[in-house]
């Protein structure tokens, strides 16, 4: 009886996993930064708080190609004006 209940209980948590993996469902990304505003033009066109935020934007969305620095400053603002 006890091995039959394991047996369920590791083929429930599998197919969840499964689910949420097919439905896009990601885990909550516990990671944070602090609020300083020294914007960052990512290699996407976005502008970033600062290059923490940047930084926590790859680690938790895990984009294709992850995104780089461009430049520092706000995005369509010329770094050499």
């Amino acid at each position: 009886m006890n091995v039959t209940i394991r047996f369920v209980l590791a083929t429930l948590a599998v197919l969840s996993l499964a689910t949420a993996h097919r439905l896009g469902i990601r885990e909550p990304c516990d990671l944070a930064c602090t609020l300083q505003y020294d914007p960052v033009c990512g290699t996407d066109g976005n502008t970033y708080g600062n290059t923490c935020q940047l930084s926590v934007y790859n680690i938790c969305q895990k984009p294709k190609i992850p995104v780089q620095i461009a430049y520092k400053g706000e995005c369509g603002k010329s770094p050499y004006a």
